[in-house]
């Protein structure tokens, strides 16, 4: 019986993937804003507390590297049907240095997950139990970031890099295929997303998420009225520009703030005061806040903003390559 040998000089390449995010930026932003915000809103709410989720995401990549490291891929179905996973060489102190956390805070979260019977340390291993699994599982993250890189498909099709669009079904049973090897680079991703995202706004977690719901805001509604601009450096040069400075935008109160992202009003409130403070902010009459376009933090944004995209195009190159392999496209 005669096989065919896979021609991967007709994969997708990283820049063809990146030109066809560029040209569309606009909509690509969009949808990327959505998917973080609903991420980060599910991880917040689980615990009233975003470190302690990401600890439990550090755990669970751990999990996933020991079974890469073996080259053993489990399914979907196949991990979350396990009772119990064990961390070896558990140390608080590679934890902190790994998620930019201050050793004490780790410390404190761990035993809060303990605790909770969330967790269960035994000298240098943690077990992690089907409470932390449930938790864990990304029920609705896989299909809403099959729906993202679907979307990219789509710029794809339209530059003619792609003859056919990848659906959100097809690209999600290649995730839930092949989970533990694909969700852990999604959680590389993430967590390397998150702890730049921290730095840049002082090692504050909740702040980037308020500063995030703003600009989001600002994303939409100079959207709305604005046409897609697919000039080839608008994403490099002017989308923060065109974001800050356009008069179509309007600004978002502290209450939406708040119900965005589930982070109390109070807490809000006094975030978006130093916000105010460093001069990253403007507030109107109608106490509604708008990023203060003259602010020197901007250039800081847009450098991380540009990571960003490198590493998710980087990710999401992978995963258009593996269902085309899988769907015997462009192969």
């Amino acid at each position: 019986m005669q096989t065919n040998e896979l021609k991967f000089s007709r994969q997708v390449k990283e820049d063809e993937v990146l030109k066809g995010i560029t040209q569309n930026y606009t909509n690509f932003v969009t949808d990327f804003f959505e998917f973080q915000r609903v991420w980060f809103y599910s991880c917040y709410n689980l615990f009233k507390d975003i470190d302690k989720y990401f600890i439990l995401a550090y755990l669970f990549r751990r999990q996933f590297e020991s079974y890469s490291n073996f080259l053993i891929n489990k399914s979907y179905e196949e991990f979350y049907s396990i009772d119990k996973f064990e961390i070896e060489k558990f140390n608080i102190i590679d934890v902190s240095k790994e998620l930019n956390f201050k050793k004490e805070t780790t410390r404190r979260k761990i035993i809060e997950l303990e605790k909770s019977g969330i967790i269960q340390k035994s000298q240098k291993r943690v077990i992690l139990n089907k409470k932390a699994a449930q938790i864990q599982k990304p029920v609705d993250s896989i299909n809403s970031l099959s729906r993202v890189i679907s979307n990219v498909t789509r710029f794809l099709v339209k530059n003619e890099t792609l003859e056919l669009e990848l659906s959100t079904n097809e690209i999600s049973k290649i995730l839930k295929n092949n989970f533990t090897t694909l969700w852990k680079d999604f959680l590389n991703f993430q967590i390397g997303y998150m702890i730049r995202m921290q730095k840049l706004y002082d090692n504050d977690l909740e702040s980037f998420l308020i500063a995030g719901m703003i600009f989001y805001n600002q994303h939409i509604s100079t959207r709305v009225k604005a046409k897609q601009n697919t000039e080839q450096n608008f994403y490099k040069y002017y989308f923060t520009k065109n974001l800050t400075e356009s008069f179509f935008d309007r600004g978002i109160s502290a209450m939406s703030i708040s119900e965005m992202t589930g982070i109390p009003r109070p807490t809000v409130l006094r975030k978006l005061n130093k916000f105010l403070k460093k001069n990253f902010l403007i507030k109107d009459k109608s106490s509604l806040y708008r990023i203060n376009d003259k602010s020197n933090f901007l250039i800081d944004i847009d450098k991380v903003r540009l990571i960003n995209l490198e590493k998710f195009n980087f990710f999401i190159t992978k995963i258009i390559n593996l269902t085309e392999i899988s769907l015997k496209r462009n192969y």
